[in-house]
């Protein structure tokens, strides 16, 4: 009888620890996706985006991720080394939204005068930079065919394009297609804590 109460009890443990485990991963996952979303590129779209941008014939392209409201750090790198005269590869700016209408019809404005920004259907938030990167590839995919390099940029980098275009060159056919170039960060740590950046 002793026997039988100590298996019952077991069980019912055993059950429980389950039933918690269990509602504890629902909870914390849907928490994760609530906060994290998955980066299924139809969940974002491309508002604005000038379709010949993109020449046939185009081997590069530069998507530079970019605020919303930095209007002026954008026309730097137009004045300077974004300025596609000089050197020939299209360069494009990718920014998300934000709840200000005056600063839409800015960008509006900005993109019929240059013709060289990608609004994404996201609001422009630092935890939503990975939406940038999607808004980025499904550009190129869609808008620039052509092109076999995709290179992306901070707005604060100075880069200069016509030598990264002759390195890429020169090492192009040491690598497998397709295949995604950057800088490797061995033995980090990650941070888990939601104040960091």
């Amino acid at each position: 009888m002793n026997f039988r109460r100590k298996r019952i009890a077991l069980g019912v443990f055993l059950l429980l620890t389950w039933l918690c485990f269990w509602f504890s991963y629902k909870i914390f996952r849907n928490l994760l996706y609530e906060d994290y979303p998955l980066t299924d590129p139809d969940l974002v779209n491309i508002t604005i985006a000038k379709d010949s941008v993109c020449q046939s014939g185009t081997k590069f392209a530069i998507a530079i991720h970019n605020a919303i409201n930095n209007t002026a750090l954008r026309q730097g790198i137009r004045e300077t080394w974004g300025n596609s005269s000089h050197h020939g590869i299209p360069v494009v700016f990718i920014v998300g939204l934000n709840d200000n209408k005056d600063v839409h019809d800015l960008i509006s404005l900005e993109h019929s005068t240059h013709e060289d920004l990608v609004v994404g259907d996201f609001v422009e938030t630092y935890r939503n930079l990975t939406w940038k990167h999607v808004i980025s590839l499904k550009w190129f995919i869609t808008y620039c065919p052509s092109a076999n390099f995709l290179f992306k940029f901070d707005d604060d980098l100075f880069v200069q394009p016509k030598k990264l275009v002759s390195y890429i060159e020169s090492i192009e056919n040491k690598f497998e297609k397709p295949n995604i170039l950057c800088d490797t960060v061995l033995s980090a740590e990650t941070r888990r804590n939601k104040k960091s950046k």
